[in-house]
């Protein structure tokens, strides 16, 4: 696999990951879309421009830009949303018992500003004070759970 391909799919990525956050795009399903418009922009343009790709650089270069889109994607929430381990660790740093960081992550209402995010996305249903994922993510998560569970890999955190 050429050096091109790599960087090339990995520079198409992060131009899109700078535009979106120049953009403020921090909802996943506007992220999401967002890149599907702009893989269609793209190919549209390399048609145009007659780019040839041979059928042995296609699939590498599909292959890395998926990857690369999978991974940026993900990172979307680290950027804005503190996590509890990472809160947690930081008052560890400071020296904190557990009860006071107990107390500091209920005073700062972590889980449910995590929460309200998530609704925010149209990822949880708040019903009746019950949380359900919304049915148009069961799909989605039980490819990721398959993924996972076919890769063997662990969550932990």
């Amino acid at each position: 696999m050429s050096l091109f391909i790599i960087f090339s799919s990995l520079a198409l990525n992060i131009i899109y990951y700078i535009v979106s956050q120049k953009l403020k795009i921090r909802i996943f399903i506007k992220y999401f879309v967002g890149f599907i418009i702009y893989s269609v922009i793209l190919l549209t343009i390399f048609l145009i421009l007659e780019f040839e790709f041979s059928s042995k650089h296609i699939v590498p270069f599909l292959s890395l830009y998926i990857l690369f889109f999978i991974s940026l994607f993900l990172t979307i929430s680290i950027k804005y949303i503190k996590s509890p381990t990472y809160l947690i660790f930081q008052s560890l740093k400071k020296g904190r018992t557990r009860s006071q960081i107990i107390k500091y992550l209920k005073k700062n209402k972590v889980l449910q500003i995590r929460i309200k995010d998530l609704e925010n996305q149209n990822i949880l249903e708040i019903k009746n004070g019950e949380m359900n994922l919304k049915d148009n993510l069961y799909l989605f998560i039980n490819l990721f759970f398959l993924l996972k569970k076919f890769l063997n890999l662990k969550s932990e955190g």
